[in-house]
């Protein structure tokens, strides 16, 4: 009864794959600009690109609505959407285009926010320089202080971390965490 879409971020690109073979293009971000992540929540898709992000309803190439609040990343916990502007700060709200919450700092802002996932009761931001989790008092625990030392770039990434069976996965350079 419902509908699935696929969705390609390439570059300032965005694409939708159309039946099961034809792949359109349905959002371009402007010269310059690429893509970082992509999220539904509710009813909305939405595309970050550090200055901002575009939601839509549709996901067709009509519609797209721009928002000022700068996103990195994406991740949903529960009903509340939550967005990661680099280095960082967090903000969380119910609806991609509600009304978000003032800024939680997390981490040394020497470090980007590579990732957000869910687990849970928690979100868990992979930074550069580890994993933080945030309580529902917006207090902020390290995760993995000790893996501090190993702080770079592509720790955590989005492409090396994830959720599967309630543990928590995510690359080092000296190989896979589970928590």
């Amino acid at each position: 009864t419902g509908v699935t879409n696929t969705y390609l971020c390439a570059g300032r690109y965005v694409y939708r794959l159309d039946g099961s073979t034809l792949w359109t293009m349905v959002l371009d971000l402007g010269v310059g600009v690429t893509a970082r992540d992509a999220i539904v929540h509710g009813a909305l898709i939405a595309v970050a690109y550090s200055t901002g992000f575009q939601h839509s309803a549709t996901g067709a190439s009509a519609g797209w609505t721009d928002d000022k609040n700068a996103a990195d990343r994406f991740g949903v916990l529960g009903q509340n959407v939550w967005r990661a502007d680099n280095p960082n700060s967090l903000y969380s709200a119910t609806a991609l285009n509600g009304t978000w919450s003032a800024a939680y700092t997390v981490g040394d802002s020497s470090f980007n926010v590579n990732s957000l996932h869910s687990l849970e009761q928690v979100i868990l931001v992979g930074k550069e320089d580890g994993s933080y989790t945030l309580d529902n008092q917006g207090i902020v625990y390290p995760l993995t202080p000790e893996l501090r030392p190993q702080a770079d770039p592509t720790f955590a990434a989005v492409r090396a971390a994830g959720t599967f069976n309630g543990d928590y996965y995510f690359r080092t350079l000296n190989g896979v965490i589970q928590i």
